[in-house]
C-alpha cells in the first residue's frame, strides 16, 4: 500500500507522453532527423520505466527482508578488567571473539552501522578459578554480551565457547633450549654445531607444571643435505600453558667440511700382572678416520688408546683381541688395523737373569 501511494504518481507522469518527450527533447532538425529523435525518445522512455520498476523491485525486497529476523557475523574485541599486576597470563589471550547475532533485519543494519565501539567486556572476580587457567564459561559470556547488545538481539553462536586462559604467578625460571628437528649435511660435510642465542629463556608457568619443565624445543624444524652454515630465527614452541621470554632464538648450524687423516699408535696392554710382560706383534696399530677440516690439526696422536687385555686372553688363543678404548671427540668413520695380533707373555724374574 505504501508503495502504490509513493509511486503511483510519479508513474502516471512519467508515462505522459509529454513529459518523457520534454526531458529528452531535441533541437529541430529535418525528418531524418527527427525520425532517429522519436526512436530515441522511445527507448529511453522503456528504459526508464525499466528502471523505475528495477527500483521498485529493489526497494520491495529490501524493505521485506529488513522487516524478518535475520543473523550476521560480528567481531567484538575481548577486553579482561580488573586483572592484578600479580597474575601474569602465559597462554594467548585472543583479541577478538566472533558472534552471530539474530534479531530483526534493521536493528541488526543499525548496529552494523552504529560508529559505537564493539567491545566486551569480561570482569576478572567473574571469571573462575582453577589454580592454573581462569576460565569464561558459557554462562559469563552470556552476560558480558547481554550488557553490551541492543535489546531485541542476541546471540545464537560464538567462535568459542568456554575460554581457558593459563596464568603464572610470577615465577619464573631458566631452562636450556633444543633443536626440534632433523639436520644433516651432504656427503663429505659435518654438522660440527649448533648454537643457540640465547641458550637459556625464562619460563613462567603455572604451579602445578613449573617443576616439570627442564627445556624448551624450538618449532618443529627440519635442515637436511646442508653444505654451508645456517643462520635462522626460530620460534620457540613450549607446552600449553608455559610462556617463554623471549619467545624465539637465533639458532646457527654449524658446518664444515670433512677431511680423513691417517696415524700410527703403539699398542699397550692392560690388566697385566706385576711379573708379566706382555708384548703384541706387530706393537703397532693404523688408525684412520674424519674429522672437519677446521679440527684437523688439533687432533694429537696421544688422544688415541689402542690396547690389548691380559684377562682377555685363553689358554692356548695365539692371538689377542685389539681394542680402541679411547678416541677424540668429534672424529667419526675410525677405523683400525689390526684387529687382532700374536703376542708373547715374558716372566720379569726371566728377563732380569
Amino acid at each position: 500500500m505504501l508503495i502504490e501511494i509513493v509511486f503511483t504518481p510519479i508513474w502516471n507522469r512519467l508515462c505522459r507522453d509529454d513529459f518523457l518527450l520534454t526531458c529528452i527533447s531535441m533541437p529541430k532538425t529535418d525528418n531524418n532527423t527527427k525520425k532517429n529523435n522519436s526512436r530515441l525518445s522511445k527507448i529511453n522512455r522503456e528504459l526508464l520505466i525499466f528502471l523505475v520498476f528495477l527500483f521498485i523491485a529493489v526497494a520491495f525486497w529490501f524493505i521485506q527482508t529488513f522487516k524478518d529476523s535475520l543473523s550476521m557475523s560480528i567481531d567484538y574485541q575481548l577486553r579482561i578488567n580488573g586483572i592484578p599486576d600479580s597474575v601474569i597470563p602465559t597462554s594467548k589471550v585472543p583479541e577478538t571473539i566472533n558472534v552471530r547475532v539474530h534479531g530483526r533485519g534493521f536493528q541488526l543494519l543499525k548496529m552494523m552501522f552504529s560508529p559505537q565501539e564493539r567491545v566486551v567486556d569480561v570482569d576478572y572476580k567473574s571469571m573462575r578459578d582453577n589454580n592454573k587457567a581462569l576460565i569464561i564459561d558459557n554462562e559469563l559470556w552470556k552476560r558480558s554480551f547481554d550488557k553490551v547488545l541492543p535489546a531485541g538481539i542476541s546471540v545464537s553462536e560464538r567462535s568459542l565457547q568456554t575460554l581457558e586462559i593459563y596464568y603464572s604467578n610470577g615465577e619464573y625460571k631458566a631452562v636450556p633450549v633444543y633443536l626440534n628437528g632433523k639436520i644433516s649435511a651432504k656427503d663429505e660435510f659435518v654438522v660440527c654445531n649448533v648454537v643457540f642465542n640465547p641458550q637459556m629463556v625464562d619460563v613462567y608457568a603455572p604451579r602445578v607444571s613449573f617443576d616439570t619443565i627442564t627445556a624448551i624445543k624450538t618449532v618443529l624444524t627440519n635442515y637436511e643435505s646442508l653444505e654451508d652454515t645456517v643462520n635462522v630465527t626460530l620460534q620457540l614452541d613450549p607446552p600449553l600453558g608455559v610462556k617463554c621470554n623471549p619467545d624465539h632464538v637465533n639458532v646457527s648450524i654449524c658446518v664444515d667440511m670433512l677431511s680423513s687423516k691417517h696415524i700410527s699408535v703403539p699398542i699397550y696392554s692392560i690388566n697385566t700382572p706385576q711379573n708379566i710382560v706382555l708384548k703384541p706383534f706387530p706393537s703397532i696399530a693404523s688408525i684412520s678416520f674424519t674429522v672437519n677440516a677446521s679440527r684437523l690439526n688439533e687432533i694429537k696422536d696421544e688422544e688415541f688408546n689402542a690396547v690389548i687385555d691380559y684377562n682377555s686372553i685363553k689358554e692356548n688363543d695365539s692371538q689377542c683381541k685389539v681394542n680402541l678404548t679411547a678416541t677424540p671427540s668429534g672424529v667419526t668413520n675410525v677405523q683400525y688395523s689390526p684387529h687382532y695380533v700374536e703376542y708373547v707373555i715374558e716372566q720379569l724374574n726371566e728377563i732380569n737373569e
